[in-house]
């Protein structure tokens, strides 16, 4: 009996890792895309002012 629960929760900490990986995934590449629109902001806004 503890044999199987601790199977069924093993798989339920594997799938949520999977699913939190995926997120962290998303979540870095979203930063990363507004960092680097941010920097061609500041970029834009360097040429603006010559």
């Amino acid at each position: 009996m503890a044999f199987t629960f601790s199977k069924q929760v093993l798989a339920d900490v594997l799938s949520w890792a999977c699913i939190g990986s995926i997120i962290l995934v998303w979540y870095v590449r979203m930063c990363n895309k507004q960092q680097g629109l941010h920097a061609k902001g500041i970029q834009l806004l360097k040429l603006e002012q010559r």
